[in-house]
């Protein structure tokens, strides 16, 4: 999906001194070479989106407070497979509160939305809708030492044509991580993460409901010069209370950095090693990495080269798939209202057990906000 930002418009209308409230507008045109990521009876598309929303900023003017509630719908229609047609509703509220020594915050969202089959052997796409709730503490204990609290829980429900093929799931991760100040811009950090999922049992299949133990190290911050960022290493393992798969573990990471070269060219680039599952909680070692190059040309013009890397391990089987994205994307935004893009990207998954497929997406959209 091409992500087209448009800021400091003027609101709609205001609520009062601390709320103003804006009108989304975002209509695209995509040609697809394979909507499904099929490896076989591949089927090419144009679908035309319009996603129209309201978002209320709360609490403006107020340093310590944020917050903002988005109500959208994004109405997809394919020109040639019209079963795909859907009107899928997002919601999405999030609000936050920083004090000299501690702060906190939370989000809500609940999102209906189609996803590719690419991990699962069915064809065609998968509609789910996902509520998710999370929130989080922290508290700094001196200038030196501090620590944050979380906790999240996930529901996934899955409806249209797989909905009696695929199991529901509740997930709950609760994290916890330290903090010390190696220096005023550098934290030393210290972390750990439960995770449950409780997986429906679907007709004579049970769910084999995962629970993870994660334990990690890091840093955050700046870490060089022009390089700040994240770096969590650690170790996980993964049992299950219920079926039969035996327990596993692995290494795990996550990376979120940025590297600034010049004011004008960026290169933003993460990882992440963790244990996925497919519909059924057979574990997935999933590891990806994902490299972005943000060249702006003046205010109104930019664009930015990516390149993403998966690489997936099926812990109950032999199967292995590495898939690797190559994309390039432009914007015009000419003032604070309106931002106009494209984007084109290639798909490539290679499988051991003749998974392989690929796909070319061609995008065009027009995002509008007041």
């Amino acid at each position: 999906m091409l992500a087209v930002s448009v800021s400091n418009a003027a609101p709609l209308f205001s609520l009062g001194d601390n709320a103003d409230v804006f009108f989304n507008l975002q209509t695209g045109v995509k040609a697809d070479s394979n909507v499904t990521a099929a490896a076989a009876n591949e089927r090419d598309d144009v679908i035309f989106t319009v996603r129209p929303g309201l978002e209320l900023d709360l609490v403006r003017g107020e340093s310590q407070a944020d917050g903002s509630l988005i109500v959208q719908s994004t109405n997809l229609r394919y020109s040639d497979n019209e079963i795909y047609n859907a009107e899928n509703l997002g919601v999405f509220a999030n609000g936050s509160y920083e004090d000299v020594v501690y702060s906190f915050g939370g989000a809500l969202s609940f999102v209906e939305d189609q996803t590719t089959t690419q991990r699962i052997d069915l064809d065609g796409l998968l509609e789910s809708e996902t509520f998710d709730v999370s929130g989080y503490f922290r508290y700094d204990f001196t200038q030196k030492v501090g620590v944050r609290i979380g906790a999240q829980f996930t529901n996934l429900d899955y409806v249209g044509v797989f909905d009696d093929q695929l199991p529901d799931r509740e997930t709950v991760t609760l994290p916890l991580k330290f903090f010390y100040a190696y220096s005023p811009k550098l934290d030393i950090t210290a972390g750990f993460r439960y995770r449950n999922a409780d997986i429906d049992n679907l007709g004579t299949v049970i769910g084999n409901d995962p629970e993870d133990i994660q334990f990690t190290v890091g840093v955050e911050g700046e870490l060089l010069p022009k390089l700040v960022g994240s770096v969590d290493v650690g170790y996980q393992e993964r049992s299950f209370q219920t079926g039969s798969l035996d327990d596993t573990d692995t290494l795990t990471l996550a990376a979120a950095l940025e590297y600034a070269f010049s004011p004008k060219l960026g290169l933003v680039f993460s990882a992440n090693r963790d244990f996925e599952s497919v519909s059924d909680g057979n574990p997935i070692e999933s590891t990806s990495a994902n490299f972005q190059l943000n060249y702006s040309y003046n205010e109104f013009w930019s664009i930015s080269g990516n390149l993403g890397l998966l690489y997936d391990d099926f812990k109950a089987s032999n199967r292995e798939d590495e898939t690797i994205t190559l994309g390039v994307s432009g914007q015009y935004t000419p003032n604070g209202y309106l931002a106009l893009g494209a984007i084109i990207y290639y798909a490539n998954m290679d499988s051991n057990e003749d998974r392989d497929f690929d796909k070319t997406v061609v995008e065009f959209t027009a995002t509008l906000r007041y």
